[in-house]
């Protein structure tokens, strides 16, 4: 189930907020009446949607903004008209959606699901970006134990990397499992 932080000093607009949220998805709605308490909760959990009710008690901050884009929820800073402060600009700029109360609920709703896309998207983002460092430090380790080869067998490139493509293929291993036993050999890994 999604979660979503509303931090906002109007218990009625929090209400209100929950209210639209839970009719497109079922959510988990946690609720900040002070920035304070809104980073202690961002410090603690992972949220789909977290969305700023501007002004709080106090005027969010930078801090507050920024370690809200600094995780995979979609942001959106709820603002009375559309250029309450020069600030607003810069922050939209680095990916806070921006809400005026003008704008209407079915806005909100069709904002509310962009950034629900937007968190699942940003969320497949590490696991990709993992799985492409592991390859290219499969790639590396490859790499080293055919230079080993080049260099000690007297090997030529091309056959290296036969070599080790042949050996992976009779043992049903991985390429990389070959590299590490090379380099194992030479005691290089």
């Amino acid at each position: 189930m999604d979660k979503v932080l509303i931090a906002s000093s109007s218990s009625k607009g929090s209400e209100t907020f929950a209210s639209l949220i839970l009719q497109e998805f079922p959510a988990e709605i946690q609720r900040a009446c002070t920035e304070q308490e809104a980073l202690r909760l961002l410090k603690g959990e992972t949220y789909s949607i977290i969305l700023l009710h501007f002004p709080l008690q106090e005027t969010p901050s930078s801090e507050l903004i920024h370690r809200a884009l600094g995780t995979t929820s979609g942001v959106m800073l709820v603002t009375k008209s559309p250029a309450d402060t020069p600030q607003l600009s810069a922050w939209e700029k680095e990916g806070v959606l921006l809400f005026s109360l003008s704008e209407g609920k079915s806005f909100f709703r069709r904002s509310i699901r962009l950034l629900l896309s937007v968190h699942r998207r940003l969320q497949t983002a590490p696991a990709k970006e993992q799985k492409l460092q592991q390859k290219l430090q499969d790639i590396r380790l490859i790499d080293r134990a055919k230079c080993m080869l080049i260099q000690y067998s007297r090997m030529t490139e091309p056959e290296a990397h036969r070599y080790i493509e042949k050996l992976a293929m009779d043992r049903r291993v991985t390429r990389k499992d070959i590299a590490t036993e090379i380099l194992q050999g030479f005691d290089l890994e």
